[in-house]
């Protein structure tokens, strides 16, 4: 048996061991930094002292109302974001609006449950799985997304990546993400990406984008279905694919319509198809299922939401317990969840309107009306004011309280 070899230690020189000492403090400086300066540490949560339960009380209508309290809104939104039965306030400052502040707040009475504040620029707003999802501006893009628990204002994820910088936010009760005119991402409950589709930034592999280079126009999504509009080489299409795809990566459609013209826009998604809005030559409202075959198509008022409209368009839409509903600036469309197909329109609006109880409460110029949505016979009629605010409101109901969006401000609509 060969004698054994006994072990060299090397660099035991006071010259090797001060510059060891030296790399090791360089290290730990660079990583305190980074710690320090990380996105993440700009921020303050303020967690709810206890979990927040929304009171349980059936929904009706209330003999009448009064203007209540008041709390900013985020700019991206058609309608108040509604998480858990909270209602969520976002209020951007600086001259970039850089810094941010989102609140949860208690229907009832407005006060804050939780917040969150933030030195970023906030990039879209949105809600899924009882959590609140924001979407910020740090560096590459609008890439730095955090999720709240809505009921208890803890942390529930966080997620960094390249993305688009100027996209608007697309929602569902299973999927929040953000849509580019170039790029659309979906995201699951942990954050982590389950769809992208277009230009893709930092490819790992080549081919796998079989459109990266249309022109998205809008999209929606609903459980596992995702529908967009792009314009390709001067043609509109319709696309359908998988929510949650093999591969995240590689996107999995499902079909391919080719429309009347390049200036189509999605307008409402359900489960099995989706409708399509397109201006020329002539407006109507087009329906498909999710085959892509088409199932309805109506002639309709040309849309003044859409006129003069450029980039991105972000739908105002709104779920019914029986319909999917779009506001077009004028009126509100009904649609059927299984053929998207027009059931009812409602004119006079000036937003999406909410349900309560079994009713369809539309705002308009004087305030609001209840409709019965079977019938569509306006039932009711509240007049208040509005203290100068004449543009486009968007309502949801929380607790019994109806909210309004009146653009950058939320206002509670309260039954006496």
């Amino acid at each position: 048996m060969p004698p054994r070899t006994p072990t060299v230690v090397l660099g035991r020189s006071r010259k090797n061991w001060i510059a060891a000492g030296t790399i090791g403090a360089v290290s730990i400086v660079a990583v305190a930094g980074a710690w320090a300066t990380a996105p993440i540490r700009q921020a303050q949560l303020n967690e709810a002292q206890t979990p927040y339960s929304a009171p349980q009380q059936p929904p009706a209508v209330a003999a009448q109302y009064a203007i209540g309290w008041q709390a900013p809104a985020d700019s991206f939104n058609s309608k108040p974001v509604i998480a858990d039965g909270l209602v969520i306030s976002a209020d951007t400052t600086g001259d970039t609006g850089a810094r941010t502040t989102i609140t949860a707040i208690d229907p009832t009475t407005g006060e804050a449950v939780w917040s969150y504040d933030r030195n970023a620029e906030l990039c879209s707003l949105g809600q899924a799985w009882s959590k609140v999802v924001a979407d910020f501006r740090t560096g590459e893009g609008c890439g730095d997304v955090v999720a709240i628990n809505a009921a208890t204002g803890q942390y529930a994820g966080t997620r960094s990546a390249i993305a688009s910088e100027n996209p608007v936010p697309i929602s569902s009760n299973d999927r929040v993400g953000i849509v580019s005119d170039q790029r659309v991402e979906l995201w699951r409950s942990d954050l982590v990406r389950t769809v992208e589709y277009g230009d893709v930034y930092a490819k790992q592999e080549a081919n796998m984008q079989p459109h990266e280079d249309c022109t998205i126009h809008s999209a929606l999504t609903r459980k596992e279905l995702l529908g967009l509009v792009e314009e390709c080489e001067g043609t509109g299409w319709l696309r359908f694919q998988k929510a949650t795809p093999e591969d995240s990566r590689e996107p999995q459609i499902t079909a391919d319509v080719q429309l009347p013209s390049a200036d189509a826009q999605i307008v409402a998604i359900g489960q099995k198809g989706a409708a399509v809005y397109v201006s020329s030559p002539s407006p109507q409202i087009i329906s498909f299922d999710s085959s892509g075959h088409q199932t309805a198509a109506q002639p309709v008022e040309a849309a003044p939401i859409l006129q003069g409209h450029e980039g991105v368009f972000a739908p105002a839409t709104a779920d019914l317990p029986h319909h999917m509903t779009w506001f077009d600036g004028t009126r509100i469309y009904l649609f059927n969840p299984d053929t998207m197909a027009i059931e009812r329109i409602f004119t006079d609006a000036i937003g999406t309107g909410t349900a309560l109880g079994d009713r369809l409460v539309i705002p308009t110029v004087a305030g609001m009306s209840v409709a019965n949505w079977d019938t569509g016979d306006i039932e009711r009629s509240f007049s208040y004011d509005r203290a100068g605010y004449s543009g486009s409101v968007g309502l949801v109901t929380a607790s019994g309280v109806i909210v309004e969006k009146r653009g950058t401000t939320l206002v509670a609509v309260q039954p006496q």
